[in-house]
């Protein structure tokens, strides 16, 4: 179900081609597994510094969008140490704890009724 006024980026298209996933593996096979969960740790460091300084007017939605992609590309690298079997189920439960989270509008910043369009 689509946000009314969105138009959602279907981004797996991108970073889930033959050609992306076949560089995931190369990256592993060529850095190491250990150094991908490093890479992780560092992307999502930087992913939420760059949050933290659009928070505090020192940054712009650029910066954010860039890291984003940054966290995205690194988790695809990780993605693939995973059966799809292991995704699909722990998918499921952490969707639908999200989305009772949602329902119940918590405390712990998802608010029903926010800016659901990032603008």
């Amino acid at each position: 179900m689509a946000v009314e006024g969105s138009d959602f980026f279907h981004w797996d298209d991108a970073v889930r081609s033959d050609e992306a996933i076949e560089a995931y593996y190369d990256a592993i096979r060529q850095w190491g597994t250990e150094a991908q969960y490093n890479k992780a740790a560092e992307e999502s460091s930087e992913f939420a510094a760059a949050i933290n300084r659009m928070l505090n007017p020192e940054s712009d939605r650029d910066d954010v969008l860039g890291e984003l992609i940054d966290v995205r590309l690194i988790l695809e690298v990780l993605r693939t140490r995973y059966s799809e079997e292991e995704l699909r189920h722990r998918m499921e439960e952490q969707v639908a704890d999200f989305r009772r989270r949602v329902e119940k509008d918590s405390p712990d910043g998802f608010a029903v009724g926010g800016d659901v369009g990032g603008q």
